[in-house]
């Protein structure tokens, strides 16, 4: 179906056209703004504590690169290492759970 990875002759994942995979960083950028958004609207969660749940996933540096990104694009605000969804993250939230 529509996310189901093929295996060509050779083994290797084939995409469909127009398919696109997510990357680990992307899946990771995605499970922070899920989690920011499940959150009640102005409450945030502490940086450092949503590093500990992922560090056996990502370094430091590369997850503090996540967060610069997605606080890059809008969908997040860090102040005094708390970390929130913006008004444009549960925006975006909001219109993919009624297009899934």
């Amino acid at each position: 179906m529509g996310g189901e990875k093929r295996h060509g002759m050779d083994g290797k994942n084939q995409k469909r056209k127009g398919e696109h995979y997510m990357s680990r960083k992307e899946a990771i950028a995605l499970s922070i703004v899920e989690t920011l958004t499940d959150k009640s609207e102005g409450t945030g969660l502490p940086s450092g504590h949503m590093y500990a749940a992922l560090m056996g996933l990502v370094g430091l540096s590369e997850y503090q690169g996540i967060i610069a990104g997605l606080q890059h694009v809008g969908l997040v605000d860090v102040s005094n290492h708390c970390v929130t969804a913006t008004p444009k993250a549960r925006a975006m939230m909001a219109q993919k759970v009624t297009t899934s």
